[in-house]
């Protein structure tokens, strides 16, 4: 049995109820996968918790599982209060209230992103009420009525800090029994967001965009920058499947920039169909943030050829573009005049004579608004 946090007779008082706050908890197994389950345990404040179990036992994977005890007697409630926290289940149950005792529950996040059925609903159980939806935790608990069920956007299953743009940030409410710094001292706002993690102040970065595209059977990454604020480093982390990633390749933020920035990587060697990416952004002092992920199908890449190159003034073009999207091709200079630009879609084959403009370096670019491909052609 997995129990990221198991408390049991753990007692409190009414008049000063312990906290459980700022915590990133993982369990998973084949077996019980229970992030906090609490038995005879009472008085007690749950807020900014971001709880993720990845169990594959449906019956027995949950996020949060509360036992009693239940009463009239508010001395010998559980009187438990519920705020500002993620409640996420892969296989399992976001939460079960087996025999009620929570007197207060709200701006949570409860979802079960790959329920596969089970005794109980969707989302799990409130007072042996099978829960399938938020309406129908709302309706048996009487509460929850500013809470979510939307996935927070966790940089992975292993890392439950939250990607920038994710719908829970933002959403919750201040609670002064708990802490009013996250898990990794950085300050909540006076909207925090939902979990454990509050993303540090004005991002470092000002991220214009994020693209990928393959072509000539690698994959091309670019990404702008509008402004950076003491940015360290980037980094390209790709992935089989969209959830378990590895580092690709790093290169150096510029620090601190006013200026629009592009920058660009290549994977040479991408998965033969489908490759999943996200940028990662560090900062100096080590804080870091990650993008959406975002994924390129090899079947859809973009082939270019050039021949001869080097050449002694003409060029042959081909290009096959499978994106379905209008691309731009532009050979320029090294001053960057453009000597030849033309607009395309489907398949392109062109012969052009670069000798009048003279020996030298000219650039090929096969663009469009977020993405580029360049190439270095030499006329002798």
């Amino acid at each position: 049995n997995n129990y990221g946090m198991e408390l049991l007779n753990c007692q409190g008082s009414v008049a000063a109820p312990g906290v459980v706050s700022n915590n990133m908890i993982i369990a998973g197994g084949t077996g019980t996968s229970h992030c906090i389950y609490t038995n005879a345990t009472t008085n007690k404040n749950f807020c900014y918790n971001s709880l993720l179990t990845t169990g594959t036992n449906t019956s027995s994977s949950v996020a949060f599982y509360f036992n009693g005890p239940y009463s009239v007697d508010t001395n010998l409630n559980a009187n438990y209060v519920l705020k500002n926290n993620i409640f996420m289940a892969t296989n399992g149950y976001a939460i079960i209230n087996s025999v009620g005792g929570i007197t207060s529950s709200d701006y949570n996040d409860y979802i079960s992103s790959g329920w596969v059925g089970g005794g109980r609903g969707a989302l799990g159980e409130w007072d042996i009420s099978a829960i399938n939806t938020l309406s129908d935790l709302q309706t048996a608990g009487g509460d929850d009525a500013n809470s979510v069920s939307v996935d927070p956007l966790f940089n992975s299953t292993s890392d439950l800090h939250l990607q920038s743009g994710s719908p829970v940030l933002n959403l919750a409410t201040p609670f002064a029994a708990c802490a009013t710094t996250d898990i990794d001292g950085d300050p909540r706002g006076g909207t925090p967001g939902i979990g454990a993690d509050e993303p540090a102040g004005a991002l470092p970065v000002s991220l214009l965009n994020f693209s990928a595209k393959a072509i000539n059977k690698k994959v091309w990454l670019t990404w702008e920058t509008a402004s950076e604020t003491n940015n360290n480093y980037f980094t390209i982390e790709r992935s089989k499947d969209g959830k378990h990633f590895e580092e690709l390749t790093r290169i150096d933020g510029a620090g601190n920039s006013n200026s629009v920035l592009t920058y660009t990587a290549i994977d040479d060697q991408p998965y033969p169909d489908v490759s999943y990416y996200r940028l990662k952004q560090t900062d100096f002092d080590g804080h870091y943030r990650y993008t959406s992920v975002i994924s390129v199908n090899m079947a859809e890449e973009v082939q270019v050829q050039l021949y001869p190159n080097p050449t002694t003034g003409i060029l042959n073009l081909e290009l096959n573009n499978n994106t379905g999207k209008q691309l731009t091709i532009e050979i320029s200079d090294v001053l960057g005049q453009v000597v030849f630009s033309e607009t395309l879609s489907g398949t392109y084959q062109k012969t052009i004579n670069l000798s009048k403009y003279g020996k030298g370096i000219y650039l090929l670019k096969v663009h469009n608004a977020h993405e580029k491909y360049v190439e270095k052609i030499v006329v002798r």
